[in-house]
């Protein structure tokens, strides 16, 4: 894992584990695990919950997928007490019988080191997602469907929408095969068919869209009417058109948990045709 997203699971299951066990303390009329002034937090199981948590784990694959990582990237002792002193320089550090003492730290102190250490994080990633959306606004995704003899332009549809390392014409209509063509308008409607067959809310994340909030909205109709260079585009597209959804409201609010059943939806209709395809 990378150095930034090591610390933050690190500290994330430090905070956690020593939460869980004063509550468990506070049931018993204790208080903060602490022997004088020190926190302390078993080792081993604090590596063991960084290497069988299921989340890390995924994230571990995901990122030896796509080349980030080599091995099995996950974090040993060694590696977690080299993280721990690194995160708390100003404080000793002792490790005795397995338990993990951090000397003179308190709860507070890494809550806040918690937050600075997140909000450094988002802004990082927020900056790169910037980034390659302006790459992509600006040259597209090359995708399969792009054909060798034409060039491949991005191309937007009257809501702003960007249509994907799609081949064009120079009318702007997708150059592909006509069978092909059928056949991706056919998956479309059948995605969209089972989309709003479930509960029609999916339709509903395009009533009221705020563009104070979404650079670019997708228009429904564009979704409708649009033959999709490729199935994954239309994927992408169905993606985007929930994301735009969820960045629009705070969570928690209405509109924040509409988007997030859409995309229960989206991912339980994306499996049933992943089925039927098979």
């Amino acid at each position: 894992m990378d150095r930034e997203v090591s610390e933050l699971v690190v500290l994330q299951l430090i905070h956690t584990l020593i939460s869980n066990k004063n509550e468990e303390l506070v049931k018993n009329g204790g208080g903060i695990n602490m022997i004088g002034n020190n926190l302390r937090i078993s080792l081993v199981k604090l590596t063991n919950e960084i290497q069988n948590n299921l989340l890390i784990n995924e994230l571990t694959n995901l990122r030896r997928q796509d080349g980030l990582v080599n091995g099995n990237g996950k974090l040993g002792i060694n590696d977690i007490l080299t993280i721990v002193k690194s995160l708390f320089p100003e404080y000793r550090t002792t490790l005795n019988d397995g338990q993990l003492s951090l000397h003179g730290l308190e709860m507070h102190d890494i809550e806040k080191l918690l937050v600075s250490k997140y909000d450094r994080f988002k802004r990082t990633q927020t900056d790169q997602i910037r980034a390659m959306e302006d790459e992509i606004f600006k040259n597209g995704i090359k995708t399969t469907a792009t054909q060798p003899q034409s060039q491949s332009h991005t191309h937007p549809g009257k809501s702003g929408a960007v249509g994907i390392g799609t081949t064009t014409t120079s009318h702007g209509a997708h150059s592909i095969d006509p069978k092909r063509e059928k056949l991706l308008k056919l998956y479309r409607d059948t995605v969209l068919n089972k989309l709003e067959s479930k509960t029609g809310n999916f339709q509903k994340l395009f009533k009221s869209p705020n563009n104070m909030i979404i650079k670019n909205e997708i228009d429904y109709e564009d979704i409708k009417n649009e033959t999709p260079g490729s199935v994954h585009e239309l994927q992408l597209i169905l993606q985007r058109s929930i994301t735009n959804g969820v960045m629009r409201g705070a969570i928690g609010t209405d509109e924040w948990k509409l988007a997030r059943q859409v995309q229960l939806e989206l991912d339980d209709t994306v499996q049933f045709m992943r089925r039927a395809l098979e």
